[in-house]
C-alpha cells in the first residue's frame, strides 16, 4: 500500500473541518494549530479521532493517544502516517 502524502492529508484533514461547517483559518497549512486557531476543541476532538481512524484504517488505542499527536497535521502525519510506515 503506497504511504499517504502530507498533501494528500492536508487535502482530507482540510475537507473535514469544511463539512464540519469550520471556519479554516486564512493561512491554514500542515503547522496550523488546530486547538488555538478553533477548529479543535474538548468536543469535537473525539468525533476528529474517529474520523482519522476511519479515514486511515487505523485504530487509535486510548493508551497510545497523546494530544500532541494531533495538534496539527505535520504532527497527524508523523504519528500515524510516517509511523504506520515504520510500524
Amino acid at each position: 500500500m503506497a504511504l499517504l502524502s502530507l498533501d494528500a492529508l492536508t487535502e482530507i484533514i482540510r475537507h473535514y473541518f469544511i463539512s464540519s461547517d469550520k471556519s479554516l483559518p486564512e493561512a491554514f497549512n500542515v503547522d496550523t494549530d488546530l486547538f488555538s486557531s478553533g477548529l479543535l476543541d474538548s468536543l469535537n476532538t473525539v468525533e476528529f479521532v474517529i474520523y482519522l481512524e476511519e479515514t486511515l484504517n487505523k485504530e487509535i488505542h486510548i493508551g497510545d493517544f497523546s494530544i500532541s499527536a494531533i495538534k496539527n497535521i505535520n504532527s497527524v502525519y508523523d504519528s500515524y502516517i510516517l509511523e504506520q510506515a515504520e510500524g
